[in-house]
């Protein structure tokens, strides 16, 4: 499922919805631990799942541990390398909920 369209004009993203405006909301968190394919193939080393909605629709976001223990997330065409706005206001919307204890 497409959520957001983001086009590259000049160098700067162009987003369908302005991520400020959408009503974000965390539905769930997750924990998913080391995934192998069958085949034996690496997929990550535990994971953290991030199910989302919004007034846009709703979707997960996945934080990962790679191979070499590097952060890797995968948004469903949230995010990009250049445009990673959307996972800083999932952040933003996590922190705003938090209890500390």
């Amino acid at each position: 499922m497409k959520i957001l369209n983001i086009n590259k004009i000049g160098g700067s993203s162009m987003r369908k919805h302005n991520i400020n405006n959408i009503n974000l909301q965390i539905h769930d968190v997750k924990v998913c631990s080391k995934s192998i394919t069958e085949d034996g193939e690496f997929v990550h080393n535990g994971c953290i799942r991030i199910q989302w909605n919004s007034d846009i629709g709703f979707g997960e976001y996945d934080l990962c541990k790679d191979e070499n223990g590097d952060w890797i997330g995968h948004s469903e065409t949230m995010d990009s390398n250049d445009d990673k706005d959307f996972i800083k206001k999932l952040l933003e919307v996590f922190v705003e909920k938090l209890t500390v204890l």
